[in-house]
């Protein structure tokens, strides 16, 4: 049976949560009852995704037959509600698995079966979601930053503080990217320091992954943190090494690395090796960078020699910490403290030189 062709608009979201969602489109197409493109110019589409409580504030089109209504109040459920229109409610965090499940609801309703489809122009096809997603997270910058004109980086710089001298209260936004092997702890981490409030694509292991942990990252995790300094974006990336397309595309430009090395593994230091040399081919070089140790409750290795290890092979130009994902203080202390050294352009080096312990280090 062929698939329907069925649009979508997500008129209240930014362009890198649009980005997300059309992703989760394209990697989960062959298990999709339709085919699902995002009408990124206007409302026309036949299912429309709002923000609770902003239904009022968005004009509806006439020809859309169903709306999905994003709630922030956690929940697994794709719920079902009243309303003039089809009308379904997901929760945060949203994931692939509530992608696919609300809109295979929706496909296979009688009032979607009996649309022909909404047509509009300059369509935008899911085919290539993800590299334009990406490409459209390289081009989200601040909105005093928009309105400078290319000029090399010194004047740049000197105009962008300017700016933010007559706009004080303004957060710096930094780019936050976690690697680490599947089930370290990635997911987890952004979970904690977002407050649950992320987009992940999470979906159920069916390889061996599946011998670690019930559900794996397909796609990037996505949430933002308000450290008191600055704006955090924060992604996650898949730990299997067939996606390391994705996070060689992910780590471009980062301000911060957060490489989880999951101490109940076989070879951490491999593993470690492995997403150092991904930083190195395709991000940014000059970036902080942080080997957060995981599941040291559990540990199959010596956390301080393992430290000492991965110092020296980085020169100290790199901080080693342990962190326990599942606890939102200890995340979003860890997040704290680097940001406050990038934005004090503090080096790695020198911060061990002053300070005997970097939150709880084990460096001994």
């Amino acid at each position: 049976m062929s698939k329907a062709n069925k649009t979508l608009s997500l008129p209240q979201l930014d362009e890198s949560l649009v980005g997300v969602i059309a992703s989760y489109c394209h990697l989960l197409k062959s298990r999709l009852q339709d085919n699902w493109s995002v009408n990124r110019i206007n409302n026309q589409s036949d299912v429309i995704f709002l923000r609770e409580n902003e239904e009022a504030n968005t004009d509806i089109d006439d020809r859309t037959k169903a709306k999905v209504i994003l709630s922030k109040n956690p929940s697994d459920l794709i719920e079902r509600i009243g309303g003039e229109i089809l009308t379904y409610r997901i929760s945060y965090p949203i994931n692939s698995s509530k992608i696919l499940g609300v809109l295979n609801a929706i496909s296979e309703s009688k009032v979607l079966k009996d649309s022909k489809g909404v047509n509009f122009k300059m369509g935008f096809s899911l085919k290539n979601a993800f590299s334009k997603f990406m490409h459209s997270i390289k081009e989200i910058k601040s909105s005093a930053s928009q309105t400078i004109k290319k000029t090399p980086a010194r004047s740049q710089n000197v105009a962008t503080k300017i700016m933010e001298l007559g706009n004080p209260d303004a957060l710096k936004t930094l780019k936050v990217v976690f690697l680490g092997r599947p089930g370290s702890g990635k997911t987890t981490a952004i979970s904690s320091a977002c407050d649950n409030n992320i987009l992940t694509s999470e979906v159920k292991a069916t390889d061996t992954v599946g011998l670690l942990k019930q559900n794996t990252t397909i796609g990037i995790d996505f949430g933002e943190y308000n450290t008191p300094k600055a704006k955090l974006r924060v992604y996650g990336t898949p730990g299997q090494k067939r996606y390391d397309f994705v996070q060689n595309q992910t780590v471009d430009k980062a301000n911060i690395y957060v490489i989880l090395v999951d101490l109940s593994s076989v070879a951490p230091y491999a593993e470690f090796l492995h997403y150092r040399e991904i930083i190195d081919q395709s991000g940014n070089r000059d970036a902080m960078k942080v080997v957060a140790f995981t599941h040291y409750d559990i540990k199959e290795h010596n956390m301080a020699q393992l430290s000492k290890e991965i110092r020296h092979k980085c020169n100290d130009e790199i901080l080693t910490v342990k962190v326990d994902t599942r606890q939102k203080d200890e995340v979003r202390f860890m997040l704290n403290k680097v940001t406050e050294m990038v934005l004090d352009e503090t080096p790695a080096h020198q911060y061990y030189a002053e300070n005997s312990l970097f939150l709880k280090n084990i460096n001994g």
